[in-house]
């Protein structure tokens, strides 16, 4: 008897299956949109043009179109905005973009310079003379400098602005692309400096490297000298995850590698660099995010209710693990550093040198706080009016140092410490 109702389960769990493929099968059939899921199919992109195309004569159609047209444009072009400032060691760069310049100057200055009405920049990259001399529509996304020295960095170029990049190694000193740097061809890459002579990569390697969303589905090890080709296999996702990624951060002790697998665009899993090719899975939830590294503590945020053992966290709270002892033991208990109320969030958080900062907003205002040795949180008296946002990490080079804007009646400012707090 027992057989038999074994036999009977085992067959119908594979009617079921086929009753579900088949199903599938036909959903796929009846949807006449399926080759949409081709991302870069030529289909697929003529018929995104065609709707973008459809949306902007809309627009156009407004009477208000040209005059609201200018004004965002004048906006964007404001010679009085503030100049978004990135820190690297003792220099402050930023991208700017204006009438003359439509792609962008990379550009620095030194810190004290910065605090000029009129800062002396040095232009690092004039991108629109790039694009004219290479004949290609540049488009700047973003540069990766390599701490502490800050001399080398990788430097994203888009071809128009769509997604796919090309990556080349820069020297910031002499303010050229090396010729035999690390050179990535165009493709939806991602890139981190690991050390001066090594890198993380996920690009479009060849078939099956990449996801069905189309993103590195691989994580490789790239040293100097060596062909892309020949970069080392460091971890493998699923073609069905949204991608996969490498991000490092350095510390005047060591630095942190971790590798990121998106299962989805809400869940993750995130592992720590054990050694140069072991990796292991982290202790936290799908949801979460890695905020930083201080005294072999790692900071992580929480988007979902989380059961750890015999403590309950709630969406929203910052935690704090013991890296140390989960290597070693291959468990550990999280501490809760922040809780949300109902009136509160958790907006940012940032570790410096010595100490690890909390943005918070409640009831619209924010707020910072510093948190102590004994994980006790203290306030700093800051301006109270309107919303408070950390912009920057600190440098490596500095003790202390952060920047705040506050937005007040569409008003910006910021407003600089470099206080040093004794630990």
């Amino acid at each position: 008897m027992r057989i038999s109702a074994l036999l009977l389960l085992l067959i119908g769990i594979y009617m079921s299956a086929c009753v579900s493929k088949n199903k599938n099968s036909d959903l796929m059939k009846s949807d006449e949109f399926s080759w949409l899921e081709e991302v870069e199919g030529d289909r697929a992109l003529k018929w995104v043009d065609a709707q973008n195309q459809k949306s902007l004569e809309f627009l156009k159609s407004d009477p208000r179109f040209p005059e609201t047209q200018k004004s965002i444009e004048k906006i964007l072009a404001d010679k009085n905005r503030i100049p978004f400032p990135t820190i690297a060691g003792p220099m402050i760069y930023n991208h700017w973009t204006d009438e003359k310049n439509p792609r962008g100057l990379w550009r620095r200055c030194t810190l004290q310079e910065y605090k000029k009405a009129k800062p002396n920049w040095e232009i690092v990259i004039d991108v629109d003379q790039l694009g004219k001399a290479e004949n290609v529509s540049w488009v700047f996304k973003g540069a990766q400098l390599l701490p502490p020295d800050y001399k080398r960095a990788l430097v994203s170029l888009s071809r128009g602005g769509k997604d796919a990049r090309e990556i080349r190694e820069f020297d910031l000193e002499k303010k050229t692309f090396i010729k035999e740097g690390f050179f990535i061809p165009e493709a939806k890459s991602d890139v981190a400096w690991i050390d001066e002579n090594t890198l993380h990569v996920g690009t479009d390697f060849g078939p099956a490297t990449m996801t069905k969303s189309g993103y590195p589905r691989i994580v490789k090890i790239w040293k100097r000298g060596q062909p892309l080709t020949e970069a080392k296999l460091l971890f493998e996702g699923n073609e069905n995850d949204v991608g996969v990624n490498s991000f490092n951060i350095f510390r005047p002790e060591k630095n942190y590698t971790f590798v990121t697998r998106s299962l989805n665009f809400f869940e993750s899993q995130i592992y720590y660099l054990k050694k140069s090719d072991e990796l292991v899975l982290l202790p936290i939830p799908k949801k979460a995010d890695i905020n930083g590294v201080l005294n072999e503590k790692i900071y992580f945020s929480i988007h979902e209710d989380w059961q750890d053992g015999k403590q309950r966290f709630t969406s929203g709270s910052l935690l704090q693990f013991d890296l140390k002892e989960f290597l070693k033991n291959g468990k550990t208990e999280s501490q809760l550093i922040f809780q949300p109320d109902k009136r509160s969030s958790l907006n940012n958080v940032v570790v410096t040198r010595t100490k690890v900062w909390l943005e918070i907003s409640r009831n619209v205002n924010s707020s910072v706080l510093e948190l102590n040795r004994d994980l006790t949180l203290r306030r700093l008296s800051l301006p109270k009016i309107g919303q408070l946002q950390l912009l920057l990490e600190v440098s490596l080079t500095i003790k202390f140092l952060f920047f705040i804007q506050i937005f007040w009646f569409h008003r910006h400012f910021i407003f600089r410490t470099n206080k040093e707090f004794k630990n």
